[in-house]
């Protein structure tokens, strides 16, 4: 780093790195970019891989707690995997709805009706 480089700062060896590597771009794909256009382009990157590794997290945390309660060694089952990561979130908390064969058959004839089938 160099005396006029702040701290945070990144050379352009290093953008180069980013953008050819963990961007995929070619050099002239690179070089047409505005500075702006480059750091959308990464943070939609970013915000890719953090979702990736979250559902990975999750995936791990389901199949976790299935062998868990599987093993029959827990006083008390394992729910949701929400239970093993330690958070509540709304958009992964799967509370699963039952239907009776009655609410079953009312929703097919609704469905059939809206759409004109018999």
């Amino acid at each position: 780093m160099t005396d006029s480089q702040e701290v945070g700062e990144l050379d352009w060896d290093e953008i180069q790195k980013i953008a050819f590597g963990k961007l995929g771009l070619l050099p002239n794909e690179f070089w047409e970019l505005t500075p702006s256009e480059f750091h959308l382009m990464l943070a939609g990157k970013v915000e890719d891989e953090e979702r990736f590794w979250d559902n990975l997290k999750y995936l791990a945390a389901w199949h976790a707690a299935n062998i868990m309660n599987a093993s029959g060694n827990l006083k008390k089952k394992i729910k949701n995997p929400e239970d093993l990561l330690g958070k509540k979130n709304k958009e992964t908390k799967r509370e699963p709805k039952y239907k009776t064969s009655e609410e079953k058959k009312k929703e097919l004839e609704e469905l059939k009706r809206k759409f004109g089938v018999s």
